[in-house]
């Protein structure tokens, strides 16, 4: 029993010494030099948005500008376009319908779209024109999440356009 009080003292003391000799000068100082500003980790994407889908056939062949990825000629997952368009609307989801009434004419330039062409029917890529049947996909900003600041460059009622998809040859 007396061999083993020397040891257990040792042992406690191991302990003791290692803790004391990292405690800082001034412990009320910790924490108080980070000045980073906290931000609501909910409110990342302050502005919800619902998915805004219309198409149509064309009534005029579409102007299409390559906008960005001119860069990279063996890849088209990079590549926007600025694109022209006048189509009569055929159909449109919930969200769109409001706005884009069927039977209705769209005109606009949508710029920094992402563009898929359709097939000819030998599997050719096919150049758009009037006849055609396109789809535009986009994003409605709706509503602002409780507590958060509104998104500038997502206002509420704005649409962000996505992408244009012109259809294949249209069948006779």
């Amino acid at each position: 029993m007396k061999k083993l009080i020397p040891v257990a003292l040792l042992a406690a003391a191991a302990i003791v010494v290692p803790a004391q000799a990292g405690k800082p000068t001034d412990p009320g100082s910790q924490g108080k030099g980070h000045s980073k500003a906290h931000t609501n980790s909910k409110c990342k994407h302050s502005t919800l948005t619902k998915a805004y889908v219309f198409g149509g056939t064309l009534t005029a062949n579409p102007t299409l500008t390559q906008t960005a990825g001119q860069a990279t000629t063996n890849t088209t997952s990079d590549d926007l376009y600025s694109v022209g368009l006048t189509l009569t609307v055929t159909h449109a989801n919930k969200y769109a319908k409001a706005d884009h009434a069927k039977g209705s004419t769209f005109t606009d330039t949508l710029t920094d779209v992402a563009v898929s062409l359709g097939q000819n029917a030998d599997n050719t890529q096919r150049t758009p024109q009037a006849g055609d049947h396109v789809t535009i996909k986009a994003r409605r900003a709706f509503k602002t999440k409780r507590n958060c600041t509104a998104n500038a460059t997502a206002a509420v009622g704005s649409v962000k356009y996505k992408r244009v998809g012109f259809g294949g040859q249209p069948t006779p």
